[in-house]
């Protein structure tokens, strides 16, 4: 996660409804990993977590580096820590999801459950 990501502009509680409605209908959960290679080169990854494994999926993600694709399918992928606002916008009408308010409903997650920021 983003070491600037601003809470204040996290999903309000009807965003966050609308996002737990979703995680219910489809039964999976659209999550974010950031990663590092030997370079130090930053990536971003998307993952399908299956919403039975999520919680497991972020206690996992709270205690550092795992192995994420025993989680989830990748969806995409790219280096940074976070895609291009072009990118994005392609990420939204390829996949259906808004990059922005998975990372905002991860971030609250990860901070309900183990006080992660």
């Amino acid at each position: 996660m983003p070491k600037n990501f601003d809470f204040r502009n996290s999903l309000n509680d009807r965003q966050f409804a609308d996002m737990q409605k979703q995680i219910i209908k489809h039964g999976l959960v659209i999550s974010l990993v950031n990663l590092f290679d030997e370079n130090h080169t930053p990536y971003y990854v998307y993952l399908s977590v299956k919403a039975s494994r999520y919680q497991e999926f972020l206690s996992k993600m709270a205690k550092g580096p795992f192995a994420f694709t025993e989680y989830g399918e990748v969806i995409c992928d790219g280096i940074g820590l976070m895609p291009s606002p072009k990118v994005k916008a392609e990420i939204k009408e390829k996949y259906g999801f808004d990059t922005d308010q998975v990372l905002n409903f991860q971030s609250q997650m990860l901070e309900k459950y183990y006080g992660k920021k």
